[in-house]
C-alpha cells in the first residue's frame, strides 16, 4: 500500500511540477518571444533542473531507493513520502505566488 501511495504522490509531483513550470513560462518567459512549453516539456525541465540542483522533486526517488538521510525512527518510505509532499507544497506555493504577481500588480 505504501508503495502505491508513493508512486500516485509521484505521479502527482509530476503533474504539479509540469503545470506550475507551464504557468509561469506562459506568463513571465514567453512575453520575452520564447515559444510556450507544454507540461510534459515543463515537467521534463523540472526533472532536469531538480536532478542538476538536488532538489527533491524527484530526489524523493532516491531516498525511497536507497539513500544514507534516515532518521532514527524513521523508515525511508516516510522520508520520501515527506519529501513528494514537500515538493508538491513547493510547486503549489511558487504558482500561487507567480499569480498573485501576474494578475494582482
Amino acid at each position: 500500500m505504501k508503495h502505491l501511495l508513493s508512486l500516485l504522490l509521484i505521479i502527482t509531483n509530476l503533474v504539479t511540477s509540469g503545470v506550475s513550470l507551464k504557468l509561469l513560462w506562459g506568463w513571465y518567459i514567453s512575453p520575452l518571444g520564447v515559444p510556450l512549453l507544454g507540461w510534459v516539456q515543463a515537467a521534463g525541465i523540472a526533472i532536469l533542473v531538480s536532478q542538476a540542483t538536488f532538489i527533491p522533486t524527484t530526489n524523493a526517488l532516491a531516498t525511497f531507493f536507497g539513500n544514507p538521510y534516515l532518521k532514527q525512527g524513521e523508515t525511508k518510505e516516510e522520508i520520501a513520502l515527506h519529501r513528494i509532499l514537500m515538493s508538491i507544497s513547493i510547486d503549489l506555493t511558487m504558482l500561487l505566488v507567480g499569480w498573485l504577481l501576474h494578475f494582482c500588480l
